[in-house]
């Protein structure tokens, strides 16, 4: 599902809920600055393998992060350059091709 562009700005639970069989999603270039919980219950089968540069835009407040336990296999240069208040991110249990040394420069 292709919802790039959209000026969404926050994703509430149950959203995709009547897309249990769900694979790939793009939101990129959104507004995104809330998602709730249970925005992306019973997506089974949904994986996120990538993430690219400028996912978290406007995202300066964000404080943790947790990607863990996902199928991530790929995460791009910069990334997380863009969250000056991030303290805490944790991306355990993913299947990242190269260790992650920088995440975020000082």
């Amino acid at each position: 599902m292709y919802l790039s562009s959209n000026q969404i700005t926050c994703i509430h639970p149950g959203s995709f809920s009547t897309l249990p069989k769900l694979e790939e999603l793009d939101l990129s270039s959104n507004q995104i600055n809330n998602i709730q919980p249970g925005s992306f219950s019973n997506l089974f089968r949904l994986e996120i393998t990538y993430i690219l540069p400028g996912a978290f835009v406007n995202s300066t407040q964000l404080i943790r992060l947790n990607m863990s336990s996902n199928h991530l296999r790929n995460i791009q240069t910069g990334v997380f350059s863009n969250l000056p208040q991030l303290e805490f991110l944790d991306l355990n249990k993913n299947q990242l091709n190269e260790e992650v040394v920088a995440v975020k420069q000082a």
